[in-house]
């Protein structure tokens, strides 16, 4: 049982290398299988120290400001409803557990708010950190543990709710042990509980201050506490005085005094900035701008090719054209992948069919996928009554690679005769319009998971906030539900093939290309890196002014 909890921690391993190295077309061999332990092995026990222990770190110099360039805007900050971005959550909020790699750079679970943790069949206990302070001054305890799940599990606006959909309850066994009640073997709750949306938020804040508010003033026990929001320009975080966790120099963490996330939309202005000293840090680097920047001698850049987003179209299937299969399958048949990928990464970008990535739990190219085939297109709609063509709208940010993928797109499907109109807006609207239902089709981005429940279940299964599409299959659900209640690899593997079978023929969605991450910062910058999926890890991070 014991390898088998950290398995999860192999998909990323795995994904780091093939993303790093991977051809246009990729290639992958079918997931190997490993021996595996039986599912009544002995519990899964994680001794842990006190504290994660940051790599030494000489001549730390305390202080400063961090100046960083986002690209997308904020929505919210409460953990698990918001519909926004994480990165600046993060240093705000603390989960049980952090994803981070070991000394051989193998990434999986480690402590966090939770000490140390066991899984054993239905149950998963977990001791929690003693003399943990939130920001409005009160204590950590097992009961607000509780009251945070709760909130998971039963909020209607929860996005985690599908992901612990294996979770029963959640009791306090005393005032620094919480029991977690399964419905079943859940083998990727280690993976969800170092996801943002279940980031521990202060009980007694949010109830004085109600949802709107809090959303607004979040209050975690994270390195950072929060100071300002103003929308679509900037958030401020200064250093929480009180943090649990110690640095390398054996003094509380953070180094920094603050942080400043500036909103920058556009890819060559945030570069602009970086060079130009106005930030310090930023991300999605454009391919066309990694040449400068490592020819740059004050500046650093930095692949993470172990975490990537995925890019995919998804499909309102409650009402519109795209209730009809065979104009979803056209759509599908129409993308030129490969071209996407190397016009738009730059050498960077990866080509892809599935909804998983390789290297995942369940990803096996014998799994059916859709190729390009102008021809193929036209004749899916023939099939589905549409022999001279169809007319759609299809929605998509403004950021810059978002317009020329769309572009893109629509290009594509003009040629497929599959006549298509584009409406660009800027994020926080699109994504009202999606939640309305208030779209026929739409261009969707997210930060590829290393787990294939969390994948899947967060954007497909059915009543989840997340799924865009309005996709309700009960085959593919109850798919999902075997996948999470085994522990045992081989099973998982292929209980996930099965789900993305059922993906391929109902066509909700469509993947066609990934982007790994990067980014770009002054070289007065020390400490930054193991940053999984798009949070920014600020704990360890020092200014060398």
């Amino acid at each position: 049982m014991r390898a088998n909890v950290r398995l999860v921690t192999t998909t990323v391993v795995l994904l780091g290398l093939l993303l790093g190295c991977a051809p246009t077309e990729p290639t992958v061999t079918p997931l190997p299988i490993a021996p595996t332990v039986p599912p009544k092995a002995a519990p899964v026990a994680t001794p842990v120290p006190a504290a994660p222990t940051p790599t030494p770190i000489v001549k730390i110099k305390r202080g400063g400001v961090l100046r960083v360039g986002f690209q997308s805007d904020w929505m919210g900050f409460d953990p698990p409803t918001t519909q926004g971005v994480y990165s600046s959550m993060h240093m705000v909020f603390d989960g049980l557990l952090r994803w981070r790699p070991d000394d051989k750079g193998i990434w999986g679970p480690v402590p966090g708010l939770a000490a140390e943790w066991e899984l054993q069949g239905n149950t998963g206990t977990f001791k929690l950190r003693k003399g943990v302070k939130l920001h409005d001054g009160t204590e950590f305890d097992a009961q607000v543990a509780k009251w945070n799940f709760d909130r998971m599990l039963k909020d209607p606006k929860s996005r985690v709710r599908s992901m612990l959909e294996g979770v029963q309850s959640v009791e306090v066994v005393d005032n620094s042990t919480i029991k977690v009640n399964l419905k079943a073997p859940l083998a990727s709750l280690p993976a969800i509980l170092t996801l943002a949306w279940t980031f521990i938020a202060s009980k007694d804040a949010f109830e004085k201050m109600g949802l709107e508010t809090f959303d607004r003033n979040p209050v975690g026990s994270g390195p950072f506490q929060f100071v300002e929001w103003k929308s679509a320009d900037h958030v401020t975080l200064k250093r929480f005085d009180r943090y649990w966790e110690t640095g390398a120099d054996g003094q509380p963490i953070p180094y920094l005094d603050g942080i400043v996330y500036r909103l920058l939309i556009d890819d060559t202005v945030r570069i602009l900035e970086l060079k130009a000293g106005n930030i310090d840090l930023t991300h999605a680097v454009a391919g066309k701008d990694v040449p400068s920047l490592k020819a740059n001698p004050d500046l650093v850049y930095l692949e993470a090719p172990w975490g990537a987003q995925a890019y995919r179209v998804g499909f309102n299937l409650e009402k519109g054209p795209f209730t009809s299969v065979k104009l979803r399958q056209a759509v599908a048949h129409a993308i030129d992948r490969e071209n996407i990928a190397k016009v738009l990464g730059l050498g960077q970008g990866v080509p892809a069919k599935y909804h998983l990535l390789p290297g995942s739990i369940g990803y096996d190219e014998s799994v059916l996928g859709y190729s390009f085939s102008p021809e193929k297109a036209r004749q899916a709609l023939v099939d589905g009554g549409l022999a001279s063509g169809a007319d759609v709208v299809m929605i998509a940010h403004s950021r810059p690679l978002d317009v020329q993928q769309a572009q893109m797109l629509k290009q594509m499907f003009d040629a497929a005769n599959i006549r298509t109109t584009l409406e660009i807006g800027e994020r926080a609207s699109n994504v009202r319009k999606r939640e309305a239902g208030d779209f026929q089709f739409t261009t969707l981005v997210n930060p590829a998971n290393v787990d294939p429940d969390i994948a899947l279940s967060f954007a497909l299964a059915c009543g989840e906030v997340g799924n865009w599409t309005r996709y309700c299959n009960p085959e593919f659900d109850k798919c999902l539900v075997e996948g999470r209640s085994t522990y045992e690899r081989t099973q998982r593997h292929e209980i996930y093939k099965r789900c993305q079978s059922i993906l391929y023929n109902d066509v909700p969605d469509n993947y066609f290309w990934f982007l790994p991450y990067n980014y770009a910062y002054h070289k007065k910058v020390q400490g930054f890196g193991n940053t999984w999926t798009e949070y920014f890890e600020f704990r360890y991070t020092w200014l060398q002014q």
